[in-house]
């Protein structure tokens, strides 16, 4: 593919990919419930997958860099996500939808570590920021949350399924064939993993990238309905949902000049400051205006803990096993988060409500702003 066609391919990736997320995560749960699931099963569906992302992706983006086969790995997750995607048509049960989960995220966890690597390099050779690539993603999510939401409202939470499907078949067709390798034949050979394992700075910030996506699983995983328990309809949620996203992408435009200006360190700790503050206030508030004005938060929240963790796992890992550091990173911070997260925030939404759920949230956000902060005073192992 010509440069301008890899640019734009990528940024429609994204833009669809995200499209899936911005129904998968909205609605996706309130489809569970419909059938009547409890919330405890609900909480391990979304959480036990997350098994699947603690190791997958690791595996997938390990494999592709040891055997120099990033497109064809790409390309054949890329197609069979879809495909996987539609035994949850045929799932009425707890046990099949557990299956169908497990087999939906084994083919998806690695999307995304792939898709970053390929932003990043694309970026670093003709000086384009990543924030430039992932905020189509924010676009797409933006578009998906509100039509489906409105879609929903006339018709029937099982809209939600023929949404994502789409969006995943769409992502195949925007990418085609993908970009010629360029890694060669070198191997990699004697890269120390253990040296990796003794990486202060990269295992601290595995772990606070942990305990922050723990935190956001009751919102996740629970916030339509809350919002529906409030009496608020499905409409009006997307928007929700939407808004949140909408002002992640004016921080994702901005992101260049405040990258340049502070530290990832700093812009991080401002971050998971306002997560722990965001989840206590969603504890407090019920009506829909104040819901709708904490979700301005989401744009810093989410934007400078993904940014500028991206920034600083770019630190810590040698170029060669880049693809390999991300799929670590998803894996821990994505795959271990929700796995552990997804199921404690379910019985914690059965036996105590959301206020708990929320306070609780907002607690591990603490410990992660604490962490970090730990972290800047520790040095890097020497090489």
């Amino acid at each position: 593919m010509t440069p301008e066609r890899i640019g734009r391919s990528l940024r429609l990736y994204y833009f669809f990919y995200f499209g899936a997320i911005g129904i998968l995560e909205p609605y996706l749960t309130l489809y569970f419930r419909h059938l009547g699931l409890s919330g405890s099963e609900i909480g391990i569906l979304a959480g036990i997958p997350g098994l699947i992302f603690a190791l997958f992706p690791f595996l997938w983006t390990l494999w592709a860099d040891t055997r120099h086969c990033r497109r064809t790995v790409f390309l054949l997750n890329t197609w069979a996500t879809p495909v996987a995607f539609l035994l949850l048509f045929a799932g009425k049960s707890f046990g099949l939808l557990f299956f169908a989960s497990l087999l939906f995220a084994a083919f998806r966890s690695p999307l995304i570590p792939f898709l970053n690597t390929y932003s990043l390099q694309y970026g670093k050779e003709r000086g384009i920021d990543f924030a430039r690539f992932r905020v189509w993603g924010s676009l797409g999510y933006i578009v998906a949350a509100i039509g489906c939401g409105q879609l929903i409202d006339i018709s029937s939470p099982r809209a939600a399924l023929y949404g994502i499907l789409v969006c995943l078949l769409l992502c195949g067709i925007s990418w085609g064939k993908g970009l010629e390798e360029k890694e060669g034949k070198e191997r990699i050979r004697k890269w120390n993993w253990s040296g990796l394992r003794g990486e202060r700075k990269l295992l601290l910030l595995l772990l606070v990238g942990l305990l922050t996506w723990m935190s956001w699983a009751p919102y996740s995983n629970f916030f339509t309905i809350h919002l529906e328990g409030l009496g608020i309809s499905k409409g009006w949620a997307g928007l929700a949902w939407a808004l949140g996203v909408s002002s992640e992408v004016g921080l994702m435009f901005a992101w260049p000049a405040l990258s340049s200006r502070f530290r990832s360190q700093d812009l991080l700790s401002v971050g998971l400051f306002l997560v722990a503050s965001r989840w206590l206030l969603y504890s407090i508030v019920r009506g829909p205006g104040a819901i709708l004005s904490l979700q301005l938060l989401h744009g810093i929240t989410f934007a400078c803990f993904y940014l500028s963790s991206m920034a600083l796992l770019e630190e810590v890992v040698p170029p060669v096993l880049r693809a390999s550091g991300q799929g670590v990173y998803s894996a821990v911070t994505f795959g271990l988060g929700n796995l552990l997260g997804g199921p404690l925030s379910g019985i914690l939404f059965d036996r105590l409500g959301m206020v708990v759920l929320f306070r609780v949230a907002s607690l591990l956000a603490l410990m992660a702003l604490i962490l970090h902060e730990w972290s800047s005073r520790v040095r890097p192992c020497k090489p």
